[in-house]
């Protein structure tokens, strides 16, 4: 990652860490999200009881928690597996990175269209799918709030052309650039 001098306080090494962080975190957040994705608060409390929700334990660790519930949905997923929140959030780091560090919509449009995961029932099953992969859109040029405004409007109009959407798609990129 290319970050010129003097467009931050923090040290290199930290933005880095923090970058690290975040997408680590959000690829596990969408991890222990499949578990209770679209459920209600009632169905959570039936299925998990008082939890926690077992995830990423071997199998003679069974008293540690309690398994994935299997219905139509979560049967799509693997065991510890993660959801098209995070799939999408890698296509733009992959893309990003086919690009040198800058973000291309259109690469970006052309990778989510050919992506294999990417279908009818998957992608019609929620509105925050822009949302969730706005994060990662802070981090590109970082330091340029124009760019990272038109970045992750761009990217958000791809599927979620609501202006609604792309406002606070906007915002959660400004919040992380800054």
């Amino acid at each position: 990652m290319r970050i010129p001098s003097g467009c931050s306080k923090l040290e290199r090494a930290i933005i880095i860490d923090r970058v690290k962080g975040m997408i680590f975190g959000a690829i596990l957040g969408d991890s222990l999200g499949l578990a209770t994705e679209g459920m209600s608060r009632e169905q959570v409390q039936k299925a998990y009881s008082n939890g926690p929700i077992r995830f990423g334990m071997d199998d003679d660790q069974e008293s540690a928690g309690v398994n994935f519930i299997r219905d139509t949905f979560r049967s799509l997923f693997d065991e510890n597996d993660f959801g098209d929140d995070a799939e999408q959030q890698l296509l733009i780091l992959f893309s990003i990175q086919e690009n040198r560090g800058t973000f291309n919509y259109k690469d970006y449009a052309t990778r989510l269209y050919n992506y294999n995961v990417w279908r009818k029932e998957i992608d019609t099953r929620d509105d925050s799918g822009s949302l969730v992969r706005a994060a990662i859109l802070g981090v590109p040029k970082f330091w340029d709030g124009t760019t990272v405004i038109q970045n992750s409007a761009e990217c958000c109009r791809i599927t979620h052309p609501d202006p609604r959407s792309v406002i606070s798609s906007v915002i959660v990129s400004t919040i992380v650039a800054r």
